[in-house]
């Protein structure tokens, strides 16, 4: 009688366990130019990449363009300023949130659909 209890209780434990959650894949990617060292952490994948005087970050169909002195998030109408001076660049997208700062400092926050 005992073995059956436990084997009823195990089997009714099993049947209410969730599958667990859906991962979602980060794309991590670093970039050097001279004198600024970009850093990017996104969530669904993206790429980085220089193009002309401007390094430019694609996640979904967004384009973030980070330029000498501002950055410019397409398709959007926000542009932010930058130091000039800033050494290093983080960029975070997560649960459909862009975070962007310059040397440690936040300068950009913005909700992100795809």
């Amino acid at each position: 009688p005992a073995l059956l209890i436990a084997t009823a209780l195990t089997t009714l434990v099993g049947c209410n366990s969730e599958p667990p959650p859906a991962q979602t894949k980060v794309t991590h990617i670093s970039l050097t130019i001279p004198g600024r060292q970009i850093e990017a952490s996104l969530e669904g994948g993206g790429t980085l990449d220089t193009s002309g005087d401007a390094t430019v970050v694609v996640f979904g169909n967004h384009r973030l363009r980070i330029q000498q002195e501002s950055l410019v998030l397409e398709g959007n109408p926000m542009t932010t300023a930058i130091a000039a001076t800033a050494k290093r660049i983080d960029i975070v997208l997560s649960k459909g949130k862009l975070t962007v700062s310059a040397d440690g400092k936040n300068v950009m926050n913005a909700p992100v659909v795809n």
